[in-house]
């Protein structure tokens, strides 16, 4: 298979997966969002380690682990995702698709002012123009609809500053994802324990079906993301640009016609502003 076609595979599969993923988590919806958070941690350790052995990865995730210099960087990384996760979790679980998807709608341009703030990138005009669609898309959602979108802004900022501190990192993202969540695991684990001896814990008096359930969300992590790291090598990231709205259109489609959310006229001039940001962003990428 070409290289390219390869990639744009890769990558599409794993942004399908993203996209899906309100249905899955949407099974749990019944457990508190920290337990399902604790249980994604832990599983997520165990399938990483696998893929890790499976691909000979372990070497270079045993040097990230070992690199003392760069222990705070990985904890803070660990706590990001952690975040991010929690929040998306929660989002899904409480009837707020529509605003989690709007969150990554946002990602990327959050992810140009990170890149001028930390990194002292420059912006074209057309890039300051996208981020002016989308800050007037957020403040017309704040005004017309009468509430702040907080869940979107936390997922976009989560996410940026995770996506920021990656690139700094010498690890790779599976290997790196296997020490984050090693770096939480006794925060998960401490919680799990807590939670089935003080009997509100959902894992020990589920059926095999369940307990199945919540050992696969280790794979629904970590399998999307590295089909990620697959598709990104070998394709240009102006592609990626375009390929990374599939998963937030289809998290918008599911929120509307599949759990019936509401958007209302005035959500739907908020979101018009962000996209035509985001449309301004992909025409300044492919120029760049």
């Amino acid at each position: 298979m070409e290289k390219r076609t390869a990639g744009v595979l890769y990558a599409t599969i794993s942004y399908v997966f993203w996209g899906l993923s309100p249905i899955y988590w949407k099974l749990f919806s019944a457990l508190d969002s920290s337990q399902i958070l604790a249980h994604r941690m832990f599983w997520a350790l165990f399938v990483s380690l696998i893929m890790l052995a499976s691909t000979g990865g372990l070497k270079q995730f045993k040097t990230g682990l070992l690199n003392r210099s760069r222990l705070g960087w990985n904890i803070l990384r660990a706590v990001l995702i952690a975040g991010n996760w929690y929040t998306y979790v929660w989002a899904v679980g409480h009837g707020r698709i529509l605003e989690a998807s709007l969150g990554y709608y946002l990602n990327p341009l959050v992810s140009i002012l990170l890149g001028l703030v930390f990194l002292k990138e420059k912006l074209s005009r057309l890039q300051w123009t996208a981020v002016g669609f989308a800050a007037a898309g957020v403040c017309l959602k704040t005004i017309l609809v009468g509430n702040f979108p907080f869940i979107s802004i936390l997922l976009a900022l989560q996410f940026g500053f995770y996506g920021l501190l990656k690139k700094k990192s010498t690890e790779g993202s599976l290997a790196g994802l296997a020490i984050e969540c090693l770096i939480l695991l006794p925060i998960s684990a401490a919680y799990l324990i807590f939670a089935e001896t003080s009997g509100s814990g959902g894992f020990i008096s589920a059926g095999a079906g369940m307990k199945l359930l919540f050992m696969t969300t280790g794979i629904v992590t970590v399998v999307p993301l590295f089909l990620f790291s697959k598709g990104t090598t070998r394709i240009p990231l102006t592609w990626i640009g375009i390929l990374q709205f599939i998963a937030p259109t289809m998290m918008l489609l599911f929120g509307v016609f599949i759990y019936g959310e509401s958007m209302s006229v005035y959500d739907l001039i908020g979101f018009a502003a962000v996209w035509t940001g985001i449309i301004i962003f992909l025409f300044s990428s492919r120029k760049g």
